[in-house]
């Protein structure tokens, strides 16, 4: 039988490879920005914003997601939980909210602290 915290572990695993895949485009980004660090830094932290507001409209959509078209539910395959099909949409929709907006907020704090730095830097080369 799955428990919750599974359930949380295995959202975690789904949501943080998507998240992966971003951060990878994203410090590609910077990376090709690196001849301007402030524009690079300022740019991740856009970047990052968006990530977070992506996350942030995920969470708003996953209870209505049909639970078995999820990555999610691949991993809950093989031993489904005894539930009717209403309570694993209330479930499965909810942890997926849950951890998105969990997701959603430490992008947002990446994006908030890449910004501090490009203030920090344009704040340095102005003294």
């Amino acid at each position: 039988m799955v428990d919750l915290d599974t359930l949380r572990r295995y959202a975690d695993i789904v949501i943080r490879r998507a998240c992966g895949f971003g951060t990878l485009a994203i410090t590609t980004t910077m990376v090709g920005f690196a001849g301007e660090p402030g524009l690079s830094l300022r740019c991740g932290a856009v970047l990052f914003g968006l990530m977070a507001a992506i996350l942030v409209i995920k969470a708003g959509t996953a209870p209505r997601s049909n639970y078995k078209r999820t990555e999610l539910w691949l991993f809950l395959r093989k031993e489904p939980p005894a539930l009717p099909p209403d309570r694993l949409q209330q479930l499965i929709g909810g942890v997926m909210a849950d951890r998105c907006l969990w997701h959603a907020k430490v992008a947002a704090g990446i994006g908030a602290a890449l910004f501090a730095f490009a203030l920090l830097l344009r704040l340095a080369a102005g003294l």
